[in-house]
């Protein structure tokens, strides 16, 4: 992975363009479907795609590769809770691969998540097995890092739990980066995206 453009506090240069080079960087330093090529995710994915749904699911919980490494983010999520969740999940594996799209997908996780379960690991499963599936985000999901960045760029509080790549401004609603790459984007440039125009 290549390192990331540097964080800077101010600018004097349009912010549209500013936003622009961001996302150009993006692009260089995670890759275009970042499910598929970022080793934050590929190990565990392509695990989970050698097995059939309910394995999968499993495998999807408790975030792990063919090797036993954990994925950073659920490193700190106890062990009974993702075995409930795997549990509660197994349990509802019809509705899970009868889903439509992401959204009943994810509502179908969140309706059997358990104690112990977060938004963000929610949705890393979420994405996880919506990649098994062939189902991708139609919506940016927010929550942690993503609502940070967001917020951030908006230069205000964010309540909502999803939004609309087209309700986003220039040059994010019209740039090629699909929903779930740019909940990647804002998570991961949310330090980026606090930077005040300056002239």
């Amino acid at each position: 992975m290549k390192k990331k453009i540097e964080i800077r506090k101010s600018i004097n240069t349009d912010i549209v363009e500013y936003y622009k080079t961001l996302i150009a960087d993006y692009k260089n330093y995670v890759g275009r479907e970042f499910w598929a090529t970022d080793s934050r995710y590929v190990d565990v994915i392509k695990y989970i795609s050698e097995h059939e749904l309910e394995d999968a699911i499993k495998i999807a919980v408790f975030s792990r590769d063919r090797n036993g490494k954990i994925e950073a983010h659920q490193r700190r999520i106890k062990l009974s809770s993702m075995q409930d969740f795997a549990q509660n999940l197994v349990a509802v594996k019809d509705e899970i691969k009868n889903a439509k799209n992401f959204d009943e997908l994810y509502n179908i996780l969140w309706a059997n998540k358990v104690s112990g379960i977060g938004d963000l690991t929610a949705y890393d499963i979420c994405l996880r097995i919506g990649v098994y599936l062939k189902i991708l985000p139609d919506y940016i999901y927010i929550h942690a890092g993503c609502k940070e960045g967001l917020q951030n760029m908006l230069k205000r509080k964010v309540k909502s739990e999803v939004i609309k790549k087209e309700e986003l401004p220039e040059p994010f609603c019209s740039c090629d980066l699909v929903p779930g790459e740019l909940e990647d984007f804002f998570c991961n440039y949310r330090k980026h995206l606090k930077v005040t125009y300056q002239p």
